[in-house]
């Protein structure tokens, strides 16, 4: 079980985080905590589950696997905390929401600034597989993919710089041993610059067509090629979900 030094320390990382997601992230923690205490184990190094999530389960988790699942889970909340992009509640109130009056109805936008800047993980339940998958999503910000590394989460297998000052990662998930890509913004874009232009790119861009209920715009920024991608969960809100440094059509 984690001590209540530890939880302190993270609340010190994390220290101009908005106070509500602070509040929601050490809640998160806790409850994970709690649930290993509850089981009696004894949390383990990163990456000694690591091994034996790889090596004896072929990195994924058995449903049966309750005790390694909620141990994984709080040393990936843990991780979270530790690499989290500080954004305070200031910055929160002027970029993650917008409510406009459009054709006499008004409609609620919110921009997922934090999916963007920070990598966020999933235990994803996969029935066909018998377990829980670890999948791995946003990190956009500058320095995200080296800070996570240092956990000994992935491993950076290639870094390539590209037009813009945008550099692109080749990474390895160590659990799974799976290859996959990741693009970052060039590093003099702050989050103040990086939330500006999500809003521009929403506003601004030219379409590209749907699928699955996703859509997209995109747009060149300081020539950087960028998009957005957001959904529409009712009639009266919508949900920017992300924003890349590189187009993504969404029809692919």
């Amino acid at each position: 079980m984690v001590d209540d030094l530890t939880i302190a320390e993270m609340m010190q990382v994390v220290g101009e985080v908005e106070q509500g997601a602070l509040q929601n992230v050490i809640i998160e923690f806790m409850e994970a905590d709690a649930q290993v205490a509850k089981m009696n184990i004894v949390l383990r190094p990163l990456h000694v589950v690591i091994d034996e999530i790889r090596s004896v389960y072929n990195g994924i988790i058995p449903f049966h696997r309750q005790d390694l699942y909620q141990e994984f889970k709080l040393l990936l909340t843990e991780i979270q905390m530790r690499t989290k992009v500080p954004v305070n509640s200031g910055f929160m109130k002027k970029y993650a929401r917008r409510v406009i009056n459009k054709h006499g109805k008004k409609y609620d936008i919110n921009l997922d600034i934090e999916h963007i800047l920070n990598f966020e993980f999933d235990l994803a339940k996969k029935k066909h597989l018998g377990g829980y998958k670890l999948e791995l999503s946003g990190g956009h910000f500058s320095g995200s993919c080296e800070s996570l590394e240092k956990t000994g989460l992935i491993n950076i297998i290639n870094k390539k710089q590209l037009a813009g000052g945008r550099f692109e990662y080749e990474l390895k998930n160590k659990i799974t041993g799976e290859i996959f890509s990741k693009t970052e913004f060039c590093n003099s874009w702050d989050i103040e610059k990086i939330a500006q232009n999500a809003w521009h790119t929403f506003d601004n861009g030219v379409d590209i067509s749907a699928r699955k209920g996703k859509f997209a715009k995109k747009v060149v920024f300081d020539g950087v090629e960028m998009s957005v991608v957001f959904t529409y969960p009712s009639e009266e809100a919508c949900n920017i979900v992300t924003m890349l440094p590189y187009v993504e059509d969404v029809r692919v």
